[in-house]
Formats: C-alpha cells, structure tokens, sequence
C-alpha cells in the first residue's frame, strides 16, 4: 500500500514547532584554536556557552557584557590572564557566570569584579569562581555586587582587598587569602557562609560580615591586624575555627541568638571572644596566651564547658540576667577568674587555679538571685570568691588554698565599687568548704548572712564577722571550725 504522504504546508508548521519546543544546544568555542583570544571568543558566545581555554598567558583585560547569562569561562591546565593595563582583570555584567580555573595577575583595579553598579545594568545572581588563583590586583582581589555568589577553592595573594561580596547567601569554601593589605573576606547580605577558608597575613581583619544567620566554620586564621572574625546580625554561628597572633580580638559578634563554639585561639592582643546579644550561647572554646578571655553581654545567656589559660585580664566576664555559665576551667589569669556581673543566674561546677589580682578574685560576683553550686577556686593570689549583693545561694563550693580569704561577702556603702555602694543583704552559705586559705575562711561584710554545715579548716583564721561596719551573721549550725574558730570581735577593714 501507497503511504500517503502529509501536505508541505503541514510538515513545515511541525518543524517549526519542534524548533520552539527544543532549546539551543550550548556551544563550546575554544581559544586559541578558534578565537586567539579570550575577549573575541566571548564576543562570539551566546548564553549558556562555553569558553575553553587552552593553557599559555593571555594579556588581557576580560569583559563578559551583558546578555550572557550562564557562560562558563574555564581553563584547561595553566591559564595565565595578565591584567595589565588599566582596569579589572575580568569584569562579569551577566547572570549565572562561571568562572574555572583561571589564573589572573597584575590587575591595576579589581582581579575578579561584577555587579557593576551602573545605571541600566540589572542586578546580578549566582557568580561562581571555581579554582582561581589571583596575584598582585592593585585593589580587592575580588569584588562582588551579586545575590548567591559562590566562591570555591580560590587563592587570592598579595590582593589589597581579599574577597569583598555585597549581597544575599554568598557562599566562601576552602578559599585562601594570603599576604593582603586589607580585610580578607568581608561580605554584607543574610545567609553568608564562610567554610573551611584560610586567612593568613592581612592588615585588617580576617572575616567581617554584616547580615543575618551567618556561619563562619571551620576556617584557620594568623597574623590578622584587626579582629580575627566579626560578625554584625541575629543568629550568627561560629564554629571550629583556628586562630593566632592578632593585635585585637579574635571573634567579636553582636546581635541575639549567636552560637560561638569549639574556636581554638591563642596569642592575641585583646579579648579572645566577644558576644554581644541576648540568648547567646559560648561554648567549648579553647583559649591560651591572650590579653583578654571571653566577654558575653546579654540576657538568657549560656557559657560552658570553655578552657581559657594564661589571660592578661580576667578569664570570663559575663554580664546579663536569667543566664547559666557552667562547667568551665581558667587558669593562670593577670586578674579575677570569673568576673560575672549577673541577675537570676546559675554558677555551677566551674573551676579557677592561680588567678591574680588582689582586688580580684576566682569568681568576683556583682548581682542578686543567683545559684552558685559546686565551684571550685584555688591558688590564687587574691580571694577564693568575692560575692556583692543579696540572696544568692552559695552551695557545695570550694575555696582552697588562696592567698586572701575563701570567701568574702563584700559591702562598703562608704567607699563604692563600680556602680554605686553595695549593701549584701540574706545570702545563704550552706556546704561550702573553705580549706587553706591564708586569710580568713570567711570574711562576712554583709548583713543577714546565712551560715550552715560549711566546713573551715586550715585558714589563718576560719571566720571574721565585720559587726562595727554592720554586718550579721545567723549561725544555723553544723558548720565545723578546725582553725581559729568563730570570731565575733569587730573586723575593720581598710
């Protein structure tokens, strides 16, 4: 049987049809076999084709205009653009560009820029640099005005800048920013995350970033000028980063929700940790040799579980309500331990040795409320503990071996401390063990004081009561004196 054949005018309409059906095959033009050079054979390329460059050194200025959105750029082998004249390196004005594997060098502007912000030119997404290498750019190695760029297995040397990005979920991984005159990476957009890059020799600050849910993880710095890492923005997380020899601080982040943990720093210049915002949680640091240890501010806060040695200044200082700082160690501190300024809190199960500072101590608390259970500080150079303020429950404490007194329930009405007089009103001591001191065991200035089943022993003097400057204190038994004894004459204190 004959087949029948179908009108012309009906094949052609299916041939158009498939034609819009079926998108454009992306093309691959190839420099030097097609083009001889870069910059024609982007002229040439359509959206979403591919540049292939074979290894030599091409001496150009690259610009990816507009209307290009998806051209990959890549290098086969070693790819050397040098930049040398006046302008960027490459300069990206289209959507969803790839750049791989390219070596740029000797830029007098920007090694990698796009998002030009000119007038007319739409903004720009997903820039992604994969495998760069970029020498010697007079200003910032790279420089992007792009939501979602991606920045991958890029080294940036001798830049004056590092990587600079303005937009929304940036993404940095096993980036390296070496020997550069400015900051290595900093970013301003939400969603930033900085993961197991490298900052090493900068004149400014390792990381900066400004915006929501950041997450800096995992990234080794050294020989930062400025903080190592700096956050702006709620909910920040700092995790598993490396530091050392900065002038400044190693990680300072405001704003509320942060998380900064299991950080190694050491020899810095001013305070290893800073965190500023409510319901703050720092945990499981590891600090040594430092002017300064961790400082959090806010309400609802959590420090736990921190090993700071060898401080300048103070180990830890907190200052907020409703907060708990737990299960830390500091040792071999310039000044107080523990230095906590807190309302409604809990101390628990921390430890301090060898703590300097007359006018420290191993935990000096300023605040009323409190829980402070099962802590232990000794060695030091100054008071075991240091308590100014009312109703707070101090249990199950060790105070060994101090060079001033175990403990000292503080008031001085005439002579105040920072922030006005202290009068130390009903605070209960009960359980506390108070052995070697070279003071007294306990030295009461406070009014109201509680004492109970607390053991002395071993104290130049187990108890001293400073009735003429109004004190009280209720003995309500079981308390064991192996020393001096209670002593009840007036103490006067300088």
């Amino acid at each position: 049987m004959m087949q029948q054949l179908l009108p012309a005018r009906t094949t052609r309409t299916l041939a158009a049809l498939l034609a819009m059906a079926m998108p454009a095959l992306a093309d691959t033009l190839k420099v030097p076999q097609d083009f001889e050079s870069i910059q024609a054979a982007i002229d040439a390329a359509s959206a979403n084709d591919t540049v292939s460059i074979s290894p030599g050194t091409y001496t150009e200025n690259l610009t990816v205009p507009s209307g290009k959105d998806g051209l990959v750029i890549s290098g086969k082998g070693t790819v050397f653009i040098d930049a040398q004249t006046d302008g960027d390196g490459i300069s990206v004005q289209s959507s969803q560009v790839t750049l791989r594997k390219l070596t740029i060098r000797h830029a007098n502007g920007v090694g990698v820029r796009a998002g030009i912000p000119l007038e007319g030119l739409p903004s720009l997404t997903q820039i992604t640099l994969d495998g760069l290498t970029i020498i010697n750019a007079d200003s910032a190695g790279v420089a992007l005005i792009v939501d979602g760029a991606n920045v991958n297995k890029c080294t940036l040397q001798g830049c004056n800048g590092g990587v600079q990005i303005i937009g929304a979920a940036a993404n940095l991984s096993k980036v390296e920013v070496l020997n550069d005159g400015s900051t290595g990476i900093a970013i301003e957009g939400n969603g930033a995350q900085v993961v197991s890059c490298t900052v090493d020799t900068v004149g400014g600050s390792g990381v900066l970033v400004t915006g929501n849910t950041a997450l800096v993880d995992k990234s080794k710095f050294a020989n930062v000028g400025a903080p190592m890492i700096g956050v702006e923005g709620n909910n920040a997380q700092v995790s598993k980063n490396q530091g050392h020899d900065g002038p400044f601080t190693g990680i300072s982040v405001v704003g509320d929700g942060a998380v900064v943990d299991n950080n190694t720093l050491s020899s810095f210049g001013g305070a290893s940790i800073i965190v500023s915002g409510s319901t703050a949680t720092v945990t499981s640091n590891k600090l040594s040799d430092v002017a300064g240890g961790i400082l959090v501010e806010g309400n609802s806060l959590l420090v736990s579980k921190n090993q700071v040695s060898d401080v300048g200044a103070n180990g830890i200082e907190c200052n907020g309500e409703g907060g708990t700082v737990e299960k830390n160690k500091v040792s071999h501190t310039g000044s107080s331990g523990y230095q906590l300024i807190l309302e409604s809190s809990t101390i628990s199960k921390n430890q301090g040795s060898e703590f300097g500072s007359g006018s420290g101590a191993g935990l000096l608390l300023v605040g009323s409320d409190n829980t402070v259970d099962g802590n232990t500080f000794r060695n030091g150079v100054s008071n075991g503990m240091v308590v100014r303020g009312s109703s707070n429950s101090i249990t199950k404490n060790k105070l060994l071996d101090n060079t001033i007194n175990g403990i000292l329930i503080d008031s001085d009405p005439i002579k105040p401390p920072e922030g006005g007089g202290v009068i130390s009103l009903s605070n209960d001591l009960e359980n506390n063990t108070c052995s070697g001191n070279h003071g007294q065991g306990l030295l009461n200035e406070g009014v109201s004081t509680l004492i109970e089943k607390n053991r002395f022993t071993g104290n130049l003097l187990d108890l001293s009561n400073a009735t003429l400057a109004g004190a009280s204190l209720s003995d309500q038994g079981g308390n064991v004196f192996d020393t001096g004894g209670l002593q009840t004459e007036p103490v006067i204190l300088d």
